[in-house]
Order: C-alpha cells, then structure tokens, then sequence
C-alpha cells in the first residue's frame, strides 16, 4: 500500500456573488456563481482572487452537488495564476432539496476538491506540476457569500 502524502499550500476565503440559475439542461440543475474576490496565503504564495471567475455548479439528478470552479489569483508580487477545480459539496439530500425549491435553509457543509494551477510567472512554475486537495466549508448562516479552503499538494 501506498501512502497518501500531502504539503500544505495555502488557506483561501474566496466570495461569490450574485448567483443565476441557468435550469436543468438535462444533467441536472445548473447555477453559476461569480467569484468577486478574495485572499490566499500561505508559506510560500500569497494573494488575492480577481473578481472575475465563477463557479459553474451543477445539483445532478441523483442530489449530488458538483462544484467546478475557474477563477484569477494574483500574488503579493504581481504574477497571475489561473487556479480551476472540480468537487462535490457535501449537502445534505434535505438542503438540495430546499435549494431546488427556491427555499431559504441553512447552508452548512464541507466541499472536498481537486484544485489544479497554470501560469507563466518564473517564480510559481512549481505550481503547474501541483495536483491539489483541498477541504472547504460553507456556512450560510455566518455569511452566504463566502467559502474558506485549506489547500494541500499532493507529494
């Protein structure tokens, strides 16, 4: 057996804004989030998320909540990371329901992802060789527009 090891990154608190529901095109119900902004830091990057990017969810008929996610960093010393990742957002079959039903209901859950990077930037060409995990929680009822991560490389 093979040993998972991972090295940590970096802790996000990225906000989304402003969500629109596009409907069920048939595999299930999508919404788009656009991301607004943001932080980052950790040992060796820091930074802040661009306000464009978005989440691209997708509620599948099974209650399965997918995030897929694409959006801009910028480090404290101006080079520019394309960060995308894809996951499941643990909710509850309860709370999708009430997210289908248009119902307010209190959104607390963890979202477990695998965040990859690409850039151009000397100083961070580490991070394209980077596939990541990361653990995140949402808590609607501190504030519905924030999600926090802590993001790991995979060794």
């Amino acid at each position: 057996m093979r040993e998972l090891k991972t090295e940590y990154l970096f802790d996000a608190h990225f906000t989304v804004s402003g969500t629109m529901l596009v409907g069920d095109g048939g595999w299930g119900m999508r919404f788009i989030g656009p991301v607004t902004g943001g932080t980052f830091e950790g040992p060796k990057i820091k930074g802040t998320a661009k306000s464009f990017g978005a989440d691209w969810s997708l509620i599948r008929h099974d209650k399965v909540f997918e995030v897929d996610v694409r959006l801009a960093l910028e480090t404290d010393d101006g080079a520019f990371i394309h960060m995308y990742y894809g996951g499941i957002l643990d909710f509850t079959e309860a709370q999708v329901t009430s997210l289908l039903n248009g119902e307010p209901a209190p959104l607390v859950a963890r979202v477990h992802t695998t965040p990859r990077f690409e850039t151009g930037h000397p100083k961070y060409l580490w991070l394209n060789r980077v596939v990541g995990v990361a653990i995140g929680e949402i808590n609607s009822t501190v504030d519905p527009s924030t999600i926090d991560y802590s993001v790991y490389a995979l060794r």
